[in-house]
């Protein structure tokens, strides 16, 4: 990692960015493939069925049925290793608006020997009918449990998991300063 500046890790978002996907495809649950490193992950005992696409100036946009809710619903992006210790902050910023107000909870799973950890963000995002502007950070030194080093990270935004949402993201930017 680089001493100084503010370092990119949301590479995986560039086919979206590019709009990859312009036609409605289906959502294939429990877990969607938008991008390689890029998926939409639920409760494989939901009841969900849905579509989406990555319209060009949109990240992506999503539509979900709820017929029985799940446990979890996540937006998970890969991030390139780093070390957490070697990071002031972990920091997103994302332009979001929905159908109807809905919070989103991001997180930073990091794998380890047993599993992964979660790490929660100190804030929500709120997705509002308006177009929305949300960035928060996640300080690892404030965060013990977090691990120092991990085979693999990811950035996960949960959506409500027991209701019925349309949502696009225009913009989500990951990065570490």
């Amino acid at each position: 990692m680089s001493e100084h500046g503010v370092i990119a890790l949301d590479g995986m978002l560039v086919p979206l960015r590019d709009g990859a996907v312009s036609e409605l495809r289906p959502l294939d649950l429990p877990g969607t493939e938008m991008a390689p490193g890029v998926w939409l992950h639920t409760d494989p005992e939901a009841g969900i069925s849905g579509q989406w696409s990555s319209p060009r100036g949109r990240l992506c946009e999503i539509d979900i049925t709820v017929d029985a809710p799940g446990r979890w619903l996540g937006l998970h992006v890969a991030l390139p290793p780093f070390e957490a210790d070697a990071v002031t902050w972990l920091g997103i910023a994302l332009r979001v608006h929905a159908a109807r107000p809905l919070a989103l909870r991001p997180c930073l799973r990091s794998g380890t020997d047993e599993g992964f950890v979660d790490t929660f963000f100190d804030r929500h995002a709120l997705a509002r009918t308006a177009e929305t502007d949300h960035h928060g950070v996640l300080a690892p030194d404030r965060h013990p449990d977090l691990p120092a080093t991990a085979p693999w990270r990811e950035l996960i935004l949960f959506l409500p998991s027991g209701e019925s949402l349309s949502l696009a993201l225009h913009a989500l930017r990951i990065f570490a300063l």
